[in-house]
């Protein structure tokens, strides 16, 4: 099970309600288990128990020339799809559009410092999944920075003048802000110290450079580690797929979904989760019947790897070892074949 930080078990759970009221789903906490998902209420195989858009996100650098950063629409577009043209930020040329509604719903996050960071980022220095990392981490620093404006001056934009266009807050707006967010986990303390030092060297202190050259921010590496971590503990995987369509697609990049951030992980596990085509929605529904009261859980990687890749994975990702009930009869069953 994925490893509680210590001061999540001082939390009041009660905030949580709100974010699901509309779902048969419960977030409850144990000794064995911190905090986690449960049905309120019996659910059949294929009902909704939750639908979500993320708080934040970003396409794949490998995609970025071709996946709008706003609705993750491809190109080519699909058959009979009204979109007609790609546009490509002619700041930053590290974020593309499928239409002027895209472009105009993401330019308050976008248009100003993160547009900025994007333009002065320098990804030669890095593998493409890794600027993929390096621009969520500055995704989510722009939303914060948004939602800060804001508070202080009741628009998105530095003239303070509201327009015509702005229809939201925020593009993809769930209704969360960053303190929601930031109470997810980040599995600090169990990340090998080695690995921690590389990251803060690496990336945390570069971008906290960057962050005060550019728009005079003051994020600590502590604060950027901690947001690193926690995307690397609760992105979900953003593909190519539908209901419909029983096979992954490719993955087009990911985002930190924070009401589904709550299932915890088996092998075998009772939940499906959807991404809803050529949309950042995230839909999770039963796959087997669920009794009020039972875990719901997803898989947090490809459950058909063997047990050994399984369990590399989890540790290597998610910082924990899995004894869930399908390891634990591949462990025997292997066992038992020596």
């Amino acid at each position: 099970w994925l490893v509680i930080d210590s001061r999540a078990h001082m939390e009041d759970l009660s905030r949580f309600k709100n974010w699901h009221q509309k779902y048969p789903v419960d977030v409850v906490r144990t000794e064995a288990k911190g905090r986690h998902m449960i049905a309120s209420q019996d659910v059949p195989q294929g009902g909704v128990l939750l639908s979500d858009f993320p708080y934040c996100w970003v396409v794949d650098q490998s995609a970025k020339d071709f996946v709008c950063q706003n609705c993750f629409l491809e190109n080519p577009f699909p058959k009979g799809s009204k979109k007609s043209k790609f546009i490509m930020c002619d700041e930053c040329k590290q974020c593309c559009y499928c239409s002027d509604d895209c472009l105009l719903a993401d330019a308050p996050q976008h248009a100003q410092d993160e547009c900025a960071l994007f333009k002065n980022l320098d990804t030669a220095e890095y593998t493409e999944s890794i600027v993929t990392e390096i621009k969520l981490l500055i995704r989510t620093l722009s939303r914060k920075w948004l939602e800060e404006h804001i508070a202080e001056c009741g628009t998105p934009y530095e003239d303070k003048t509201p327009s015509p266009h702005f229809k939201k807050r925020f593009a993809n707006d769930n209704g969360l802000l960053y303190t929601d967010y930031a109470s997810l986990i980040t599995n600090y303390s169990n990340f090998p110290s080695h690995t921690l030092e590389s990251l803060d060297y690496w990336i945390c202190d570069y971008i906290r450079r960057l962050a005060e050259w550019v728009g005079k921010h003051s994020e600590t590496n502590r604060e950027l580690m901690d947001i690193l971590l926690r995307n690397r503990c609760n992105a979900f995987y953003i593909q190519g797929r539908t209901k419909d369509e029983k096979t992954s697609g490719e993955t087009r990049g990911c985002g930190v979904y924070v009401r589904n951030s709550f299932f915890n992980h088996t092998c075998a596990p009772n939940v499906s989760y959807w991404v809803v085509e050529n949309t950042l929605q995230v839909e999770c529904t039963a796959s087997s019947d669920v009794k009020a009261g039972d875990e719901l859980t997803i898989s947090y990687i490809d459950t058909t790897l063997s047990l050994k890749e399984r369990r590399e994975k989890l540790q290597e990702s998610y910082m924990f070892h899995c004894d869930c009930s399908k390891c634990s009869a591949d462990e025997r069953e292997a066992a038992s074949s020596v």
